[in-house]
């Protein structure tokens, strides 16, 4: 019977602990570390390759460039004007767009 009380005692005080965690655990693989860790600087649109701009005027009308960063890969985060909304998109040297 004293088993019993004891084992019912460690249940519920064991119960507490759990319900001190209101978030999931977390599992850190280290991704996203590099992906975060790339810093862009902002440069001048000027500064921005030929190839870049080529694309972008191919692929987008009315819309305005706000700011043009570039990280020591050579990847550009371009911050764009899209009918009153800003938004990034990144482009490679060649031209190239990637998700981010």
């Amino acid at each position: 019977m004293k088993s019993l009380v004891y084992a019912t005692a460690l249940a519920i005080g064991s119960l507490g602990n759990i319900s001190a965690h209101d978030k999931a655990p977390i599992f850190h693989d280290g991704i996203m570390d590099t992906i975060f860790s790339e810093e862009y600087n902002e440069i001048g649109l000027n500064d921005l390759p030929d190839a870049v701009m080529n694309s972008f005027e191919q692929s987008f009308s009315n819309v305005s460039i706000l700011n043009a960063y570039m990280n020591d890969d050579y990847n550009f985060k371009l911050e764009l004007l899209v009918e009153d909304e800003v938004v990034e998109l990144y482009v490679d040297a060649d031209g190239n767009w990637f998700d981010m």
